[in-house]
């Protein structure tokens, strides 16, 4: 409030005009009307005054800085919420203004009728007539402190953010959460999760002071608050989902514990001032809860620390929730990995006796057998070996998912690298009716890389060509380019369109969608292959055009 003997004369209130209007620009403009329905909505402090600093109209935000209703702002002096220093200084700054077409800024202590003075900004846009003539000067009234405390938030919850953005573990995130919370805006804090049993646990503990740390995770071995005692502050923001705000704790608070002696010392020597508890959600629902408190610092909530508080809780229940589904969906592709794994292990027992009991008749071990039955019998072997290759190619699958394929590194010869996977594949090709082509580099060329993996990227992609192709020609070419050993394989196939190959490399994907499709296989192959080039320290890429074939391209380091 201003000083009681400055002279309020000079911010005499009058009804009347202080000039008279011209074209273009008039009084009407400072009418309260013209500007209450922008005001009603405006988040920020604005007011309109005429030349001599008399309001106008204010905004609502106005109001409530100035401390007084809306309605009472009208016909008042700007001056009049100033102190006395400040008053002085702002008739000068006032007859500046007169001539000034460019917006001004003033640093005032500014006295609100009802609450306590703070530094404010005034920024003042004079209006004019056409003539030049000054009409009025529109205000921005902003708290100096209050913008401070929201850039220091904002500063806090941005470095939130982050921090929990790099962590898939959820009990990291919540310990993060603590961490970040003191000494930021606690001297302590207490995490606690709802588990999906429904049992309450505290998970994170941090304190300012190691000492008082330490006094927070013997709380917790003491069972101290109980969570699930339905008169504790705890239990209630878990029960509501609505946070709690204690300013000053009560002194009947603490005298209403009864606990063991040892609690009772750790509580006294914790000298809680200030309390928040906020809950933890996730999708709406509750899956924990925030304490905050502080102690040495002496420092007091209010409503501003709350809403920072609700605001990091709120980032940090959708961290956990992602934590949490993350988790979930690795549990979920290990039991897959782990099933293919068990089921194919268990077809190769079965595939073993087939093709032992088959090879037995077939060498007529057991008896003779004619020429019909043999061929009978290599059918048998030939389905066999395709059954074999599916249960061979979902056991590396699922070796790559579990990140337990190994790798072992071996001198390799180029030409009969590639001349082993062409051996493997050939009869497959001659079976369709195509050519394949082959071009190796000499003898003597060779590389670094696991030999039977290097295989079966080759055999893969040849396999999948072969499949994709029905007349033509099948080409494979190993070079070197620089320090790298290039594989390529071409086909004359049906091709791919550039939507599809997108999707090539994802697992259990086919071109052919249908379940009518004319090819069989897993879908595994080309991802397999990619994932074991990858594993060797290289890569497959891969171009196509529809009606006109594929070309797959192994880039892999080592060639010597």
């Amino acid at each position: 409030m201003p000083d009681a003997d400055f002279p309020r004369d000079v911010f005499r209130v009058t009804a009347e005009p202080r000039s008279s209007p011209s074209a273009g620009v008039s009084e009407l403009h400072l009418r309260p009307s013209a500007y209450r329905e922008l005001f009603e909505y405006a988040s920020d402090a604005y007011l309109i005054t005429d030349e001599s600093g008399v309001i106008r109209a204010g905004s609502q935000a106005a109001a409530a800085l100035l401390g007084v209703p809306c309605h009472a702002l009208e016909d008042s002096s700007l001056a009049l919420f100033l102190d006395r220093d400040a008053q002085r200084d702002f008739i000068g700054k006032l007859s500046a203004l007169r001539n000034a077409h460019a917006r001004s800024r003033w640093l005032f202590r500014i006295c609100p009728r009802n609450g306590a003075p703070f530094d404010g900004s005034l920024t003042a846009t004079a209006v004019h007539r056409p003539d030049g003539s000054l009409v009025g000067l529109r205000w921005e009234i902003h708290d100096i402190a209050a913008e401070h405390h929201l850039e220091e938030a904002q500063h806090f919850l941005g470095e939130a953010s982050r921090a929990l953005a790099g962590t898939h573990d959820y009990y990291e995130g919540l310990a993060t959460l603590a961490q970040l919370a003191v000494p930021q805006i606690a001297d302590y804090c207490l995490i606690h999760e709802v588990e999906e049993s429904g049992h309450i646990k505290q998970v994170s503990a941090t304190a300012a002071s190691s000492e008082k740390e330490f006094m927070l995770r013997e709380l917790a071995q003491l069972k101290f608050p109980d969570p699930a005692d339905p008169r504790s502050l705890l239990a209630n923001v878990l029960r509501t989902g609505e946070p709690v705000l204690f300013e000053a704790l009560p002194p009947e608070m603490a005298a209403s514990v009864t606990a063991e002696p040892r609690v009772l010392e750790i509580l006294e020597a914790l000298a809680p001032k200030s309390l928040i508890i906020v809950p933890l959600k996730a999708r709406g629902v509750t899956i924990g809860a925030i304490s905050l408190a502080t102690s040495e610092s002496g420092r007091v909530y209010g409503e501003h620390e709350l809403e920072l508080a609700e605001e990091l809780a709120l980032r940090g229940g959708m961290a956990i929730d992602n934590a949490r589904l993350h988790l979930t969906a690795e549990k979920a592709s290990l039991a897959k990995s782990n099933f293919l794994a068990a089921m194919s292990h268990e077809l190769r027992t079965p595939l073993s006796a087939i093709f032992g009991y088959a090879e037995l008749l077939h060498d007529e071990i057991v008896g003779p057998v004619n020429a019909v039955q043999k061929e009978q019998l290599g059918r048998i072997r030939a389905s066999g070996e395709h059954l074999l290759e599916l249960v061979e190619e979902i056991l590396t699958f699922a070796r790559m998912e579990s990140r337990q394929e190994r790798v072992y590194p071996e001198d390799v010869d180029v030409a009969e690298l590639v001349d082993s996977a062409c051996v493997l594949m050939e009869p497959l090709v001659l079976k369709k009716g195509l050519r394949l082509k082959v071009h190796a580099p000499d003898a003597g060329v060779r590389m670094e890389t696991d030999r039977s993996k290097m295989r079966q990227i080759l055999c893969n992609l040849l396999g999948n060509a072969v499949k994709f192709t029905d007349h033509g020609t099948i080409e494979l070419v190993a070079r070197l380019d620089g320090g790298r050993t290039v594989f390529e394989v071409t086909d004359t196939g049906i091709g791919i369109s550039r939507d599809d190959l997108d999707h090539v490399f994802d697992p259990f994907w086919q071109v052919e969608q249908s379940a009518t499709r004319r090819v069989g296989g897993t879908g595994l192959g080309l991802s397999v292959a990619r994932q074991l080039a990858r594993l060797l320290g290289g890569d497959v890429i891969a171009e196509s055009t529809v009606g006109q074939g594929s070309r797959f391209v192994v880039l892999m380091p080592g060639a010597k």
